[in-house]
């Protein structure tokens, strides 16, 4: 609430609060989205840190939509995205297959092979298609060139 209000010292108030364990983990998931909504360079790191550290996963899922948020046009976010391709948690696989699908422009290349590295035989056909859609929004051209004017 202080970071959408655009209260004076919000920041400061939500780093320690990031450090206040309870229950489900809502101090910290709501300290965190308050980083983003701030745009506070803090908010990428930290999201780093919980997705990796914490075994809470709605601490993680909530650390990845920040991680997208703050970082979308941060290139060390598809490192951490591929990092996550490896994870034990398959929905947080699952999630970052989908954002890498919405960042993965910032290289789409790499992002493209290490995605479809992971189609392979035996993989079950809701991750198959999941991947599949990743891999084509990535190929998609960007849709500001999908509706300029032919010629303009």
């Amino acid at each position: 609430v202080l970071a959408r209000l655009g209260a004076p010292g919000a920041e400061a108030v939500l780093i320690p609060a990031l450090e206040i364990p309870s229950h489900r983990e809502l101090v910290r998931q709501a300290a965190l989205e308050g980083l983003a909504d701030v745009g506070s360079l803090e908010a990428f790191g930290r999201a780093a840190v919980l997705v990796r550290a914490v075994h809470d996963d709605d601490l993680r899922r909530t650390a990845l939509s920040v991680l997208e948020r703050a970082g979308s046009e941060d290139p060390q976010i598809l490192d951490l995205l591929f990092e996550l391709l490896g994870d034990v948690d398959q929905e947080i696989v699952g999630t970052a297959i989908e954002i890498l699908g919405r960042v993965g422009k910032l290289d789409a290349s790499r992002s493209v092979r290490r995605l479809l590295a992971l189609a392979g035989p035996g993989v079950p056909a809701e991750r198959a298609q999941a991947i599949q859609a990743a891999v084509q929004a990535i190929r998609r051209p960007a849709d500001a060139a999908e509706k300029a004017p032919a010629g303009g």
